[in-house]
């Protein structure tokens, strides 16, 4: 079972699977709750149980460079994208929840490490997004 509290919070950085888990839990706990992300999150049907472990597997092998398929994170959220549109946003708080859950928890450089990988999704998830926009011709004003 998966400890959902780092012992003393900020005394030390990410170090373990268990510590990823702790970050990836709370910070979904806070997606779900959150007025603007936890209904679009609710709109695409997230099965939590099955993508709450692929998510900490994810941050593993990104945090800790552990062997495993590498995951392309803009074609991962392709599916998404396509039937329950986000944007900016979406991103920029998204974004935020996570530095916020980070820095209440752990510092050092893996915590840096964490913050940083996930503003280059956002800055990826946000191209995407104009992207799309911009070759929609059902929308040309689309929900960005």
């Amino acid at each position: 079972m998966i400890n959902i509290a780092p012992a003393s919070p900020r005394s030390r950085d990410i170090a373990t699977s268990n510590d990823v888990g702790v970050i990836v839990r709370r910070f979904y706990r806070a997606v779900i709750a959150d007025p603007l992300l936890g209904p679009l999150f609710e709109r695409y049907g997230v099965d939590w149980p099955r993508h709450i472990p692929k998510l900490e597997m994810y941050w593993e092998h990104v945090l800790f460079e552990r062997p495993g398929a590498a995951v392309n994170t803009i074609a991962a959220h392709g599916p998404v994208q396509r039937s329950t549109p986000f944007d900016r946003r979406h991103i920029e708080p998204w974004v935020e929840l996570w530095e916020d859950t980070v820095d209440d928890l752990y510092v050092g450089p893996v915590a840096e490490r964490a913050k940083s990988r996930a503003r280059q999704v956002a800055r990826a998830l946000r191209a995407v997004a104009v992207r799309q926009r911009r070759e929609s011709p059902e929308d040309p004003d689309g929900p960005y």
